[in-house]
């Protein structure tokens, strides 16, 4: 799916602007973010750290 993306957006901005919807579940991509997510060789830069905590909480609350 084609995303025009504002050119002034950090990568994170765009990561937190674009919608969460149904293609990762469709796509069976949540069972692949929570293995990826809670490997204990994740590194995520800190800048990034609190997007991700977010981000994890809302996919998963999809699931229930």
């Amino acid at each position: 799916m084609k995303y025009d993306a504002p050119p002034t957006l950090t990568d994170r901005e765009l990561f937190v602007a674009m919608e969460l919807g149904d293609p990762w579940h469709d796509a069976q991509m949540t069972e692949v973010w929570a293995y990826l997510y809670n490997h204990a060789g994740l590194s995520i830069p800190c800048s990034w750290q609190q997007t991700m905590r977010e981000f994890d909480v809302q996919l998963m609350s999809t699931l229930a």
